[in-house]
């Protein structure tokens, strides 16, 4: 599925001054037809936006009222939630009132630059936006060089909010783009480490110097680190410059070495021609296409609309990522001839080895489930017997491990986090004739992965759960005789008494060591989960979550009686 993102800027809302109004196409009417232009085309209706400095004019309280009411609009009519909106800082954010309130303190004018509190303004605007009516706050202004992360896990991008205002100040000798190098670099090198093989997006204000030589550039944008920028694919989203322009594939012309530079106009200045830019990232996220719009204004409101620019010299495509190899598939074919098969095999370890080299952590997977809100709050009794008693699975809240599975990117990081510790488990046991066995239907589909990392290793699984005694005894006897070792493959552990069902009447006699994705009974329980049952070991890749258990049956519980909540039963 292709996405859709939204590039304004150089909103510079004003006051209700006569000479605000001249300045600006900011209206109600024109408004409208912003927002009716951009859901005109359900297929290009935006998924993102982005809104890239200058909100305001002189950084006043009204002028961010107006600015909130504006993107609330935005945000509702197009039913875009806010945690899919960057917003980043311009020099007219900074508050030139406050540093000249502190001039008069005695500041010298080389430190006026410093002083936190010329953000205080924008801050307040943007701290309410991201707050929800209960509330919670979404996003808090920082003033981090890289200030907020919005990462997209189905189609591998991340986008950035880069402060370029560190320099600003209501001194005309400090009015240049600045972005604090040392900050920035350990910052990005982080976010490499995390985001390994994503584009990255990068939103400021200022306009970087290769795409324009305007006096008021980010000044020291080349003596930033760029083994730490140009390794993987970057574009730049810009404002500042009052017009849209881009330069692509600067440094290369390889995808992976580009970068890419892309600048919109002014939404409502008047004293220009009027602009947004709206880019699609295509179904196999390997391009970027542009669509530059601009607004075209007569006496008569019928000759009053926007268009996409035709005669635009700047790219209207830029290639952001490689094309998938076909060869790439994951899922063996199984053939006749044993030579092929074996090299299948061979391509497929090594193609799912080089995946699984790329840094990961147990924070991409806890992101995901908070980005993509997996964890769901309710009653859960499930695996009830025929009288909906005895509830084998009884919480107050639940993991979607069928997404996490479903997905490529966090199939492969979960792969990793598994291979890592079982390498970890095979160093300090000395594996051998070791059999993986996976517990349930989603853990079949990472114990698949990692039979292809681990090839010396039998692999099974009990489709399942607490179906441990369901295979017949010829099942039993070709399974598991003849390994003396059990890595078990879980998704979710609360006490293991399930966990444990299994050993016993499966793998009494063998070693058996339990690896489960997440842990999530209580923290000083863990190292006792398994005390009772001789020869198994439990290790769990991801501990952060911890849900309150249910431990009553379906009859004595007192929320199911009293109906108190949401009640979910499977």
């Amino acid at each position: 599925m292709s996405i859709n993102i939204l590039h304004i800027s150089d909103l510079h809302f004003g006051t209700n001054s006569q000479n605000d109004k001249e300045s600006t196409r900011y209206c109600d009417d024109y408004v409208r037809t912003f927002i009716d232009k951009l859901k005109e085309n359900k297929e290009l209706q935006p998924n993102y936006v982005i809104v890239s400095g200058d909100i305001a004019n002189a950084s006043v309280e009204m002028e961010y009222e107006k600015a909130i009411r504006f993107l609330n609009t935005i945000v509702k009519e197009l039913v875009i939630p806010k945690n899919n909106v960057l917003i980043c800082m311009g020099n007219h954010d900074i508050s030139w009132d406050i540093l000249k309130d502190k001039e008069r303190t005695g500041i010298e004018d080389g430190d006026l630059f410093k002083e936190n509190s010329k953000y205080d303004n924008f801050k307040k605007f943007y701290d309410d936006f991201y707050k929800e009516e209960n509330g919670n706050q979404i996003r808090q202004f920082n003033t981090d060089p890289i200030f907020v992360e919005i990462p997209d896990i189905v189609h591998r991008i991340v986008f950035l909010g880069v402060n370029t205002c560190f320099h600003e100040s209501n001194k005309d000798i400090d009015h240049y783009g600045f972005i604090e190098e040392e900050r920035f670099d350990n910052q990005i090198r982080d976010i490499n480490t995390r985001y390994d093989d994503y584009v990255k997006i990068l939103v400021m204000h200022h306009n970087p110097s290769d795409l324009a030589d305007e006096q008021h550039k980010v000044k020291n944008w080349r003596c930033l680190n760029y083994n730490s920028i140009s390794k993987y694919p970057v574009v730049v989203f810009c404002g500042h410059i009052h017009k849209s322009d881009a330069e692509t594939n600067i440094y290369g012309k390889d995808p992976k070495d580009a970068i890419h530079y892309i600048a919109v106009g002014s939404l409502f200045k008047k004293n220009t021609v009027c602009k947004y830019n709206l880019y699609t990232i295509d179904d196999d996220s390997t391009k970027l296409l542009i669509k530059y719009y601009n607004y075209t204004h007569d006496t008569s409101p019928s000759k009053q609309y926007w268009q996409v620019q035709s005669d635009t010299k700047a790219a209207t495509s830029i290639s952001i990522r490689e094309p998938a190899n076909k060869n790439d598939a994951f899922d063996v074919i199984m053939s006749d001839d044993n030579e092929k098969t074996k090299q299948i095999l061979e391509y497929q370890q090594k193609h799912i080895q080089h995946k699984s080299n790329t840094t990961t952590s147990p924070k991409n997977i806890l992101d995901e489930i908070k980005d993509r809100r997996l964890y769901y709050s309710g009653h859960f009794h499930w695996d009830t017997d025929e009288n909906g008693e005895n509830s084998k699975f009884r919480s107050h809240g639940y993991i979607d491990i069928n997404y996490l599975v479903s997905h490529i990117e966090s199939l492969e990081t979960i792969t990793k986090l598994f291979k890592e510790k079982i390498i970890e488990i095979q160093e300090k046991a000395k594996l051998d004739k070791t059999i993986m066995v996976s517990i349930g239907l989603e853990c079949s589909v990472i114990g698949a992965r990692l039979s292809v990392l681990f090839p010396n290793f039998g692999h099974s699984y009990i489709p399942r759960k607490y179906k441990a005694n369901d295979h017949i005894d010829i099942e039993n006897e070709i399974g598991f005789s003849d390994y003396n070792n059990v890595v078990l493959i879980k998704d979710i552990t609360f006490d293991a008494d399930e966990s444990i069902d299994i050993i016993e009447k499966r793998f009494k006699n063998k070693s058996v060591h339990l690896v489960s994705l997440f842990y999530c009974g209580k923290k000083d329980k863990k190292k006792e989960i398994l005390s009772g049952v001789e020869n198994a070991h439990f290790y769990s890749l991801i501990d952060d979550i911890e849900i309150p258990r249910c431990d009553v049956s379906e009859s004595e519980c007192p929320i199911i009686k009293n109906n108190l909540q949401t009640i979910y039963r499977c």
